[in-house]
């Protein structure tokens, strides 16, 4: 991270500024805005209301990458914001 005499004004991935300090993210989280609000997630989890869920939390979704479900279950498909399955009526 860079420093001025006031502190840092500038983080490494995994950490927030706050107050010219920098704060480690929440473990989930690969980047963050604050301890509340994540902007990317680890690998297997998925980005969702600002925090990073295990994909396994999210109903027939099997697999997870760059904050997104990547596949579901047989016969659910992506919602259109890749954060959770839907029944696919489509037969």
């Amino acid at each position: 991270h860079n420093k001025t005499q006031q502190g840092c004004f500038e983080c490494d991935e995994g950490y927030y500024l706050n107050n010219y300090q920098c704060n480690e993210c929440p473990e989930t989280c690969l980047t963050c805005q604050s301890s509340t609000n994540c902007l990317s997630c680890n690998e297997h989890y998925i980005l969702k209301d600002n925090k990073c869920i295990h994909y396994k939390e999210i109903s027939h979704c099997i697999s997870a990458n760059n904050s997104v479900c990547l596949e579901c279950e047989q016969k659910y498909k992506l919602t259109n914001d890749k954060t959770y399955s839907k029944f696919d009526y489509v037969l």
